[in-house]
């Protein structure tokens, strides 16, 4: 017998949200390590350590493959991790999209573009209680057409 509460399917919006910040972070300092030759230590540091600041507090909604790259001080484990933050910008351009920050999923044929990592809701913790997911209906649609590029292109 069902308590007569709401069913859930899916996440909740707060928990996207988090795992969108820590993908947002994630991509930056990856993109500091990829420039990390042409800036000091110092730079590299500041930037590492602003985002480090930014998602500690939620560590435990990140896999054990993002926290690693979020701690990791030998820059050649660093840069070996670089294609794998590429794919996140992907992951949190979809988030981004269930959140309702972008109109549209960008297209599943052309690689992620990093200037749709400006997202100001979803760099600021004090944004996260106030995320709203769309329609499950919707998000379960683009899942499906997600999918059906994903066969396709194997």
């Amino acid at each position: 017998m069902l308590s007569g509460g709401p069913i859930q399917r899916g996440p909740l919006a707060q928990d996207v949200a988090v795992r969108a910040l820590v993908l947002h972070s994630v991509v930056k300092i990856a993109m500091a390590v990829a420039h990390r030759r042409r800036m000091s230590e110092v730079e590299f540091a500041s930037i590492r350590d602003h985002y480090l600041r930014l998602v500690l507090p939620y560590v435990p909604a990140f896999g054990i493959e993002d926290g690693g790259f979020l701690i990791e001080d030998d820059p050649a484990r660093q840069e070996e991790q670089w294609p794998i933050a590429l794919g996140r910008i992907e992951h949190f351009q979809v988030m981004a999209w269930a959140l309702g920050h972008l109109d549209a999923l960008p297209a599943y044929d052309r690689p992620a573009d990093t200037a749709l990592l400006d997202v100001p809701d979803l760099k600021d913790p004090a944004r996260l209680p106030f995320a709203v997911l769309r329609p499950v209906a919707e998000i379960e649609h683009a899942g499906q057409v997600a999918e059906l590029w994903y066969w396709r292109a194997q």
